[in-house]
This record gives structure tokens, sequence and C-alpha cells, in this order.
């Protein structure tokens, strides 16, 4: 071994330190140099001036902008580092070297790149003249360490210099794995040929050699907290838990394997490192080890102390050539905003292109330790490597070299590098085991290709990049670098919009966040806002270089310049609440250009309207109000000042515009807030009231005035909320002495209210109607103000009757009514009077209120201030037609006749009257002439109540009352003609016909006689509905009424009834060419036959489809036969073919369509080539060209396609079905049963005795096994068809086949443990073969038969009985016992 120590030349930073990025604090604030004392420099020192300057903490060894700091114990340290910039640091000098201009933004990036040229130079210099080789994996402490593949290790401390150069004792290969401890104390080395070094890394001395697995690389080494522990793993995939001792002196090593290859490879391995890193947290009380570990297939947590147990697994999956990642990092977390922040470890881990965050909880029981997956990431990448960059970063390395920033709370990448100029070392050699005896999987082979556990490490916030020949630091710029870099670069919409972001919480991978004081952040932003505001006007298009002729285009030009900028700059102010610096010097810069301020005014005001901005300097505001008025847009003004805030308002100036503009609102608004006086803008806008002539004005202006009054009087604020407490009680007040105001003659009374009573009546009758409904109103004072207002409204309504119209007064009196009900005024007899006759008037004019004033005179009557003993009061009521205050009357005078009557004359409750007479007759307590007078209205009412509902009237009268039918039609024939009669027998048929009430009465057969001759006279649909469905009447009956009246159609339902199919379809034929021949005028004699005065062609063609569905329920129903149905369908067609014959006009082709729809209908039953062959030798054809039956041909054959096409599809679904039944017949056969248990479940002894060889068992697929015998000896069986025993099992009651029952030699149940396949004997093999060839031949047959069938039946036959196949369900399918 040699040890050796160099220094190297090297230069000193020109950037600030690094800063520290603890790892649970992710918050940084910038130290305020008033709050702790900082005096300020005179002037900036130069470069020359720093490097020049000595320092104890500091050494110059690293180039440009980047320094790394490494641990020192347990504290971090800052030390800034002599790096060299790399060529290939940063991204602009990757395009300075490709010759294109570097892009001002790059310099700005979230990563500032560094190459570590001190480390880099000794790297090259150990392989190219110490013979150290290429480097192979690094480890970071407080010095850092590389391996490389010829075994050595080279040491360097914080300024980059060559502290160590050691080589070990014996040839161990390549360095694979490298491990500080905690303290940096102890360096752990592994080797490709599974040798474990530990060294002393503050002497540079060997401690231990370990070689606990020769032949295989060491892939993994990793100390715990406890530095005399560690874990390894090797390339067997197994890894081992080491304890370092020293007992009497000697240095020795204990190795226990804890998890072995053999069961899958592990291939990575993490502990769970507390110690240093969070303070006063529950795992420093109990120590324990958590380690995680990951295979190809999953990844594992398992807590070592003090019992190794696995407390979490999770599958894992991704392409072979991937490898699984893990790291660890305590995170602060917060579930709810209630609940408090808690700090947890949160382990990363995945493979492929997934990763997953997972949260440990632990606890001092190893039982109750959970993880739990709290979100999970995919990416469209394979990932090689990835390492927490702080708490809210992470970073990725995928197998094209690409590093990517992901944020993790907005799961977006938010930069990528390409680190291909890197050389990123992999650990091939290692993985696949070339320079071990023992072999390696084909797995770990396949995944060899990209392993790079030990190039990529993360320490104190950077991220060190090990390359074939340089070592790399990357490190997250703090937002103050970022801006700043963007502002010198003068890209200062990148830099507002970066700074917006990090206001927001928006920005991505964002290090030294702000904390609770945002002043720096924003006092930046705002310089850059006045910076970029210049150069806004700086920058505008030169209108003096526009010709005269092109200013328009110019202003556009300009207009859409501004119109892009301005608002950004308008909005970010707004953003970060400095409208003060917005209105002050943004505003000066901008109002020099005239374009830019119409602009700048004219975003200022939307801001307004939306509520972002509640208050603008006078100065701006008058040039606000100013274009405003210039651009004719006055009412705007009225909405910007309801918005900001009065203070900030020349409240002179908008008060004189206001009442000029008639902008009332802004008044109202300026008088309340600003000067807290409530009736100068009320009165003053009764005055305008008064002298405004036009109408329209007028209603807008007294709306605004109403309203306005409502809110004085409640105690609201006009705008928004309510008015000051102090303030309330003055304000209702003087409304209330507004209202009361009276004047001397000759002026009318009470001049306001007068006024604000004829022009709006009802409004102003709601506004005091609410105003009531207030507390104050409700006491005994507020009870006297109330009637004087009260009573000046009836004085303006007496005296001033001439300026009031009828609806007016209406509501007038209406009003009074309700405040008549709610309170207990006075109220003149004589205006009483009139309110009454009012409500109670039968004034045509008057209908469109009848409603309302129905509802008041009833609370006028629920309220007893009108009495019931009126005697007046009934007949205007029944004027007035108000049924509902009506029956409320006679309700409590007990007269229900009367309210019998209120019923049938409101037709809006006509269908309550039936529930009304049952409550009546079986509910309400009546006497016995109450009674009798309310049987007598019903009888008066029958004509009502059977037009509302002739069922229900039917049930009411033949059933409840117990009338006789007779009776009824007598009644109604005395005063009514026969359509009544006939409502009535309809109800009663229908009444009938019901279930539940047909036997509760009889209807005579001269009844139902009479009824069928009304249905024929007065509607022969129902006539025939009655005769299709009824079975009351008689055929004799039913026959002579539908001769009588020539209706053809029911003659031959009746015939269907008496079972002559043949005779009824010869009758509706003839009905039908009867109907035909009318409709032609054609026959005389026809005209009468068709029953009808005139025949349309709608009826025609209801006739006809009915014709055609009483021939298809013959032939698919009644089986009428072929011939007869042949005979039948072709006379139809003949008499439809007629018009055509005669050559009638057919306006739109309709007797065409007619045929067409006839002949499809005929192609289910009458052969295609008859129909044919009929249609063509049919005279009305016989001269036709093909264009004239092309379309019926193409019918006809397209209906018979589509039933061969859906049978052949049936037939091939039914064939499949067989087939797969079959199949899984099959493989049921083919299965083995295990008996559930040893024993006959009969006998209780043993399936198996020696000495019964010749016993036969029966088993079932539930696992109950028998002797044949016990089950013959119980009869638990049943005999089919074929004579074959089906046994029965005697638990589950199931049933098996009598091929399952088997001899018993070489069956040993008792011997065979539970769980074990057994296997068939031959003979068994070969019954089982012979059960199977059987049910396959079987299966043949049918599926024989079945294409048969297919071939020589209908669909229709496909549901018969004899078509179904004969199957067992496959619950009852029995195999044979293995």
């Amino acid at each position: 071994m040699s040890v050796a120590s160099t220094e190297a030349d090297a230069e000193s930073i020109t950037s600030s330190d690094f800063f520290e990025d603890p790892l649970l604090e992710t918050d940084l604030y910038q130290i305020d140099d008033a709050e702790f004392g900082i005096p300020e420099l005179d002037s900036i020192p130069s470069l020359d001036d720093a490097l020049a300057e000595p320092s104890d903490d500091f050494s110059p060894i690293a180039s440009s902008d980047s320094t790394i700091s490494v641990h020192s114990g347990n504290l971090i340290t800052k030390r800034r580092l002599g790096l060299n910039q790399s060529p290939f640091g940063s991204v602009e000098s990757l395009q300075l070297i490709s010759g294109t201009k570097p892009d001002p933004r790059a310099k700005a990036s979230i990563l500032r790149h560094v190459k570590l040229k001190c480390i880099s130079v000794n790297i090259v210099s150990a392989r190219t003249r110490r013979n150290a080789g290429f480097p192979t994996c690094i480890a970071s402490g407080t010095t850092i360490a590389v391996g490389t593949s010829h075994g050595y290790l080279l040491i360097f401390t914080s300024k980059q210099l060559l502290r160590f150069f050691l080589e070990p004792s014996e040839s161990c290969g390549s360095v694979s794995a490298l491990c500080y401890n905690n303290d940096s104390s102890r360096l752990l080395a592994g080797h490709e040929r599974g040798v474990v070094n530990m060294w002393d890394a503050n002497t540079g001395k060997i401690l231990r050699v370990i070689n606990d697995c020769p032949g295989s690389a060491v892939l993994h080494v990793k100390f715990t907290d406890d530095h005399t522990k560690a874990f390894m793993s090797n390339g067997t995939g197994s890894v081992f838990f080491m304890s370092f001792k020293r007992p009497m002196g000697m240095r020795v090593c204990d190795s226990k394997l804890i998890f072995s290859g053999s069961r899958g490879e592990v291939l990575a391995v993490e502990p769970l490192l507390v110690s240093g890193r969070v303070s006063n947290h529950a795992l420093n009380e109990f120590n324990p080890i958590y380690v995680a570990m990951a295979t190809f297939s999953k990844m594992f947590i398992i807590r070592m102390s003090p019992k190794t147990i696995v407390i979490f697994t999770y599958p894992l999956k991704g392409d072979v050539s991937t490898l699984p990642i893990i790291s660890w990092q305590f995170i602060k977390l917060q579930i709810n905003k209630d609940s408090p922040t808690a700090i947890d470890p949160i382990i990363l881990f995945g493979r492929d292109s997934r990763i997953l965050f997972g949260l440990l909880s632990p606890s001092k029981n190893a039982k109750d330790d959970t993880v739990r997956i709290v979100k999970t990431l995919n990416f469209s990448y394979s990932i090689i490597n990835f390492s927490w960059l702080n708490n809210k970063t992470i970073v990725i390395v995928d197998q094209k070299e690409y590093l990517h920033v992901v944020d993790i709370q907005t799961e977006q990448n938010a930069e990528s590098l390409d680190l291909q100029h890197v050389g990123l070392v992999y650990a091939t050699s290692q993985f696949k085991g070339l320079a071990n005896e023992i072999g390696v999987s084909p797995a770990l082979i396949a995944a060899s290709t990209y392993p790079c556990y030990y190039s990529m490490l993360v320490s104190s916030g950077q991220l060190l990049i090990l390359g074939q020949e340089s070592l790399h630091v990357f490190v997250i710029r703090t937002w103050q670098e970022r801006v700043d870099i963007l502002r010198k670069e003068k890209l200062y919409f990148d830099a507002i919009s970066l700074g917006r972001e990090i206001y927001d919480n928006r920005a991505r991978a964002i290090s030294g966040a702000l904390g609770p004081k945002k002043r720096y952040l924003v006092d930046a932003i705002m310089s850059i806002v006045v910076e970029y505001s210049h150069s806004i006007i700086q920058n505008a298009p030169c209108r003096e270089e526009v010709e005269i002729s092109d200013q328009r285009n110019s202003i556009d030009l300009l207009s859409g310049y501004f119109s892009e900028l301005v608002p950004f700059v308008i909005d970010t102010c707004c953003l970060m609440k400095q409208q003060e610096l917005l209105f002050g010097e943004v505003y000066s810069i901008i109002h020099v250009d005239s374009i830019a301020q119409c602009i700048f005014l004219n975003e200022i005001q939307q801001f307004v309207l939306s509520g972002s901005i509640t208050s603008i300097a006078p100065t701006v505001l008058k040039d606000l109000i100013n274009y405003d008025i210039e651009s004719d847009n006055i009412p705007i003004i009225q909405d910007l000042i309801l918005k900001l805030d009065y203070s900030s308002i020349d409240i002179d100036q908008v008060v004189r515009l206001s009442w000029k503009n008639r902008l009332y609102d802004a008044i109202v608004y300026l008088y309340n807030r600003a000067l807290g006086n409530y009736m100068i803008p009320l009165e003053e806008m009764v005055e305008r009231l008064r002298s405004e002539n036009s109408n329209e004005t007028q209603r807008q202006l007294v709306n605004k005035i109403l309203v306005y009054l409502s809110c004085c009087l409640t105690g609201r604020d006009y705008t928004y909320g309510n008015i000051q407490e102090e303030m309330q009680k003055n304000v209702k007040i003087q409304a209330l002495k507004f209202l009361l105001q009276d004047a001397q003659p000759p002026q009318p009374r009470f001049p306001n209210s007068n006024l604000l009573l004829r022009l709006d009546t009802r409004e102003f009758l709601n506004v005091l109607a609410i105003s009531f409904e207030e507390q104050e109103f409700s006491t005994i004072e507020g009870l006297r103000v109330r009637q004087r207002i009260i009573d000046m409204v009836m004085q303006i309504a007496t005296h001033s009757q001439s300026n009031f119209s009828a609806f007016q007064l209406g509501s007038i009196y209406i009003f009074l009514a309700h405040q008549l009900i709610r309170a207990s005024l006075s109220l003149d007899s004589e205006v009483f009077d009139q309110i009454v006759s009012y409500l109670t008037s039968p004034d045509p004019e008057l209908r469109s209120t009848s409603v309302e004033r129905e509802r008041v005179v009833m609370e006028l009557l629920l309220a007893q201030v009108i009495p019931l003993d009126d005697p007046s009061l009934e007949e205007r009521l029944l004027g007035v037609q108000f049924f509902s205050v009506l029956e409320y009357v006679y309700e409590k005078r007990g007269e229900f006749h009367k309210m019998l009557r209120c019923y049938c004359m409101d037709e809006s409750r006509t269908k309550m009257v039936f529930r009304f007479i049952r409550a009546v007759l079986y509910q309400f307590d009546v006497t016995s002439e109450q009674r009798k007078q309310f049987v007598d209205e019903v009888n008066r009412n029958l004509d009502t109540l059977i037009i509302v509902d002739p069922s229900k009237a039917a049930q009411l009268l033949l059933i409840e009352m117990g009338v006789s039918v007779d009776r009824v039609m007598a009644q109604l024939s005395i005063d009514h003609d026969s359509s009544m009669v006939y409502q009535f027998l309809s109800g009663a048929v229908e009444l009938k016909s019901r279930e539940k009430s047909k036997d509760k009465f009889q209807l005579s057969r001269t009844v139902v006689k009479h009824y069928m001759k009304l249905a024929a006279c007065l509607v022969p649909s129902a006539l025939e509905h009655f005769i299709r469905k009824s079975d009351i009447y008689q055929i004799e009956d039913a026959m002579e009424v539908c001769k009588a009246n020539n209706l053809g159609g029911c003659v031959a339902l009746v015939h269907v009834r008496c079972g002559n199919y043949s005779q009824a379809a010869r009758v509706y034929v003839d009905y039908v060419d009867c109907i035909i021949s009318a409709f032609l005028n054609l026959d005389a004699e026809s005209e009468v036959r068709a029953g009808a005065a005139a025949v349309d062609h709608e009826t025609v063609e209801l006739q006809v489809g009915k014709c055609a569905e009483l021939l298809r329920d013959m032939v698919s129903v009644h089986r009428l036969p072929q011939k007869e149905c042949q005979d039948a369908w072709f006379r139809l067609l003949d008499a439809v073919v007629a018009p055509l014959k005669c050559h009638v006009e057919d306006s739109g082709g309709r007797f065409k369509h007619l045929l067409f729809s006839l002949l499809n209908s005929m192609i289910g039953y009458i052969s295609l080539p008859v129909m044919l062959n009929k249609v063509f030798n049919d005279p009305a054809y016989g001269s036709s060209k093909y264009e004239d039956v092309k379309d019926l041909i193409n019918g006809m054959f397209d209906t018979c396609n589509y039933e061969l096409t859906l049978l052949t599809i049936t037939s091939r679904l039914i064939d499949q079905d067989t087939f797969w039944n079959f199949a899984k017949l099959s493989r049921s056969l083919a299965r083995g049963v295990r008996p559930l248990h040893a024993q006959c479940f009969t006998c209780y002894r043993k399936l198996s005795r020696p000495h019964q060889s010749n016993q036969q068992l029966v088993l079932f697929h539930c696992g109950h096994g028998y002797h044949q015998n016990c089950l013959n000896k119980a009869q638990y069986f049943t005999v089919d068809a074929n004579n074959d025993l089906l046994y029965v099992c005697v638990v589950c009651k199931k049933r098996a086949d009598p091929n399952y029952v088997f001899n018993q030699p070489n069956v040993h149940i008792a011997d065979i443990p539970s769980g074990k396949t057994r296997s068939h004997t031959a003979d068994q093999a070969e019954g089982n073969m012979d059960v199977l060839r059987r049910h396959r031949r079987d299966a043949q047959n049918r599926r024989l038969s079945l294409s048969a069938t297919l071939e020589g039946e209908s669909f229709d036959s496909l549901q018969s009985d004899s078509f179904k196949l004969n199957m067992r369900p496959r619950t009852n399918r029995r195999t044979i016992f293995e």
C-alpha cells in the first residue's frame, strides 16, 4: 500500500459561496442588513481583490461560479472550491463551441453546472501515470473518494487537493462500491472480486479486509447510523449484514446472510440514515435499523432490530434492461390545515419509467410500522438513476443520458440537460461478473447496460456525477441568482414572470425560498418593473419614421405593441399589491406616450371593474374619467365609482358629473359613504322625477327611488351590506318623515308618497309592506306610525281616486286588507265596504286578479274580519266564482250538497269530486237530512260526473251507491241524448272488465246489446276493441249489431271468437274490398256495405293494415291451413291492386306504397316464387316496365336475405355455444376430485379398507365421499330413463352420474396427504377415456342433428322443446376420482 498526497494549482471562484441546502427546512430567508447590523460597502470588491484576500475557511481551487459543500461530522460546512469552468459546463458554452449565438435565458437555467477541474486532472493523471485505471465509483463525506478500475482509491479534500492515493494490499479487482460512515472517519470499499476493505479516512490506513463472498463482485456497501454495522450485496443477489467488532484488540467482522439470491437477486440496497439528519424524532429513541432492498420484481423494507421483519412489499415492473432504484429522504408533512406538521421518512423507489413515493410511519413495535404509497409519477423515458436534490425536487437520469429536474409538488419537469459530454460511468463489468469465477444470472446480464448506482450522488443539495475522465457538480441556483441574471441580460419579461411564479408559489425547483416575508422579492421585482416600463417606452416603434399616409397603421401598430406589454406590468403590480408604485413612478413613465396612456387607463378600468383595484390616485382617476368622457363611455364611470374607495375620489367633480349624466347610483354611493347623508339624494331624485316628461325615464328613476327608499326603511345599504348601526335609527326616521311630509292646499296631500303611489302603486305598497316587517313596527309606537301610514294611503286613495286606475285602486285595497289581517288597525267602514266590493267585483276587467282577490277574501274570512252570516256574501262569491271560499263557507254551515255544486262548477277541481263524494258518504259525520240532500245533488249532477270520468262515475253509482243501471239510463235518457248514455255505459263496461269489480254488479244482456248499438253508431273503434277484449256479450247479439251497422271488421272478429277462422278471413277481405270500392266510387252498394258516409285514403290504409294483421294471427296463432291462407292473402292483394288496375290517379304513390307494404307482410307466410309469379302474371303489372316493380322486387329480396342472414347467424351462435359447453365438460371430466375427509359420511369409516378390496366408492365434486353400499342401503339415489343409478350426496343433496362410481384398488386415501394430487391407475385412466369418447360422440351427434334442424326448420321452430339441448347444468357434472 502506498499513500501519496498532492496539491493542485487552482483558481478562486468568482461568485458567492454555495448555499447550504438543509435536509428538512426548505424555506430560506434573505438576511436583512439592517437587522443584523451589516455595514454597507463603499464599493464592490473586484475579482482581483477577492482572489488576493486571505481566508482561513476558503482557498482558491474552483473555477467561475460553483462550489460544493461536504459533510463535516454532523454539521454541514460550506467551503469555496476552486473549480475551472468546463467547456461543457453550461448550455451557453456548448452553443459557443458549436458556433451558434448563446441564448441569454440559458444563463438563468435552474441548474448550475461546474466541472471540478483539479479532481478531474488528478483522475486522468492517476490513470496515465500510476496505471490506476478509469474511475468506477465515488463517495462523499468530509472528503471525496473516487474508486478506479484497477482497485485504487483517490481521496480528495474539500479544496480538491489529493490527500491520499490508496492501493489495496492484494489484487481485489476494480472498486465497485464506496461508502462513508456518518462522521466520515471510515470508508468501505467493495471490489469486483468479492473483497471489502475498510479504510481509515483520516490516516489512509487499511483497517479490515473482509473476504466473506469471494468469486462474486460486491455491488453495494452501505453503512447504517451505527458505524459498527453495514450492509453488503454481491453479484449473486445475496445481502449480508456485517457487524464490526474489536475483541481483545483484534478487528473482526461478523457477516450474516439476511437475503439469499436464490429467491431473486437483490440489485439495490439503501438503509435509512437518521443520525444527524433529524432531531427530536421518535426514531432516535429506539434506534431501529430500516433497510430497503429491491429485486427485479419487488421492493421490500426490512426492520432489523430487535428482530428481522419485513414490514412492506411492493411489486415492480419494467423493461428487462432497467434496474430498481431506491432513495430515502426526511420531509415535513402536514395532512391538513388543522393538523400539526410532522417529519417522517419518505422512500422513493421505482423502475423503468415509474417512480413511487412511500411514507414510512415508524413505531416502537415493528408490527405497527406502516408504509403508505402517497404519490406515483410516470414518465415517458426509462430511468437509470434518481435521487433527492432537496425536499421539493428530485433529479433523474434516463437511458439517453439526459438529466431531468422534476418538481414533486407540480409533478412537472422543470429542466432537462444533456449529459452525453460527461461520459457517465457504468458498472457493466461488475454486473456481468467478467472478473469472477461465479457467473451471474441471465437477468442480471440483460440489465447490465445502464447500472450507475455509484456514478451519481447528492451531497448537501449538490449533485455529483462521475464521468470517465472528470467529476461534475450540479447545483440549483437560488431565485435571487436567476432573477439577477435575467435582469442583467435585460430579459425583464422573463425575470418578472419568474418572480410572479415564486410569489404565487408556482415556481418549480426553487432553492432559497421566501418564507413569510416576501418584501425582498417584491422590492426586487418592482425595481425590474420600473426598468421594464422604461424599456417599453424606449423600445416602442418610432412614429417619426412613418409617413403621414401610414399614420393609421402606425397607431394600430403602437396599440398592439402596448396592449401586449402594459397589461402585464399592471397585473404584476396588482398581484404584489404595489398600487402606489403603479400609479406613481410607473404611470409617470407610461403617460409620456399618449397611446400607451390610453392602453394603461383602459386596462386600469378593467382591473377596477373586476375588483382587483379598489383605490386609484386622484390624478390617475381624473385622467381615467376624462378618458371615458372623451370615449363617450359615460355609464361605465358609475361602475368605476361604485368599485372604488371614496377616499380616492374627487367628490365635488364626480358628484357634478353624476347629476349631469343621471348617474344616480354613483350619487347615492358618494352621499351615503363619503358624506354620510341619506336624504339629500332621495329628495333630489324626487324633485327630478316631478320634472321628467319621458315615461321611460320616469319609470327608471322611480324604480331607483323605491329601491333606495326600501333600503333606508329597512337599514340596508344601497350598494351592499347594512347601514352603520349608530345611523340606522336616524335614517329610518328621516325616511318616514319624508313619506309623511304633508303640503298645504292647493297642492295634493302627502306630495312625496302621492307621487310615488301614483307612478308605481304596487311597488310602493311592497316597499311599505317590507318595511312593516321590521322589528321597530311591532312596538306600540311602531303600530302608531303604521296606522298613520295606513291612514295616509287611505286618504290619498279617497281624495285622488280620479288619478288612479282600477288596478291601482285594487292594489291599494288589497294592501289595506292585508294590513287589517296582520295588525289590529282601525279602518273606516266606508273604506272597508269599498274594499269588500272590489274584492268581490264580477267586473271582467278584473279577471286577471281573481286568484289574488280570492286569496285575500279567504284570509279575511279566516281572520273573521268578514262575518260568515253576511246575507249577501254567498251571492257575491257566486257572482265572482270564488269556489274555494264558497266551499269554506258551506263547510262551516254544514251545506255539503252546495259544496258538491262548487266542485262540479269549478273546472280546476272537477277531478277531485269523486274523492269528495266518498268522504261525505263514508267519513263525514252528516245527518240523514244532509245525506238525502247530498244524494239528490249527486243525481242532479250525473252528467257532470260522467263527463269527468265515466268509469269512476259508474263505480260510484253502481257499486258504492247501489243504483241500478236501468235507472241511471232512464234518468239520462230524459235530459240528455244517447251520447251521454253511451259514456255512462262505456264506464260501466270498463269497470266490469276489471278483475276486482267484475263480480260486484251485473250488466244484463239488454244493457250490453244497447251499449254495442250505441258504440256501433258513435265510436265503431270502441266496439271493435270491446269485441276483441271483452267476454260479457253474447255472440249472437254482437253479430246482429255488427251486421246491422255494416261493420265488416267487427263481424270478422266475432267469427274469430267463434273459431271460424276461414270465415273471418273471407269476411274481413270482403270488407276491405268494399271499402276500396267505396273509395273509388265503383259501386253504390259497396258504399252501403262499407258502413261509412265517406271513405278516405287513411281509412283504406288502416283497414288494410288491420286485415293483414288478422291474417298473420290466423297463420301463426290459429294455424289456418296453407291453401286458405294463400287464398286470403291473394284476395287481399287483388283488392289493393284494384286501384292500379283502374288507373286511378295515385297522388304521391300512396297506393303503390301500400302495395309494397302488403307484399313485405306476405313474405313470411307465402313463398317468394309464388308471390313473384302472382305479381308478374297480374294484368296490373303485365304491361309495366321493370322500373315500376324494381323497388318491389328489391324490397322482397332484401327482406328474404335479412331473414336468411338472421337464421345463419343464429345457427352459428348455437353451434359455438354447444361446442364450448362440451369443451368445458371435457375439461371437467379430465380433472380429478380430492375428498375433503378420509371417511365415508354415512358410516364414518375409512373409505380405503384393505380387507374389502372390491369395495366401490362414490365421490362428489363437493368433496364428500361414500361407500357405494352405504348409499345403496340409505337409498340415496334416483334412476334415470336408461335405468342408470344417479347417486345423491347425503350432505349437499347433489347428484353424480353413474359412470363416476369406481372400484377401490390402488386408491389409498388414508395414505395420501391432504392437498396432494392423486394419480390415475391404468384402469381408471382407460375408464376416463371411455367416458370422454362417449361424451364427444354424443356431442358430435347433437351437432349433426342441430345442423339438419337448422336447414329444414324455420327460425320459430328453434324455440320448440324438441330442439332444446338435453344437457345437465355444470354444477351436476362429476369427474372420476384420481
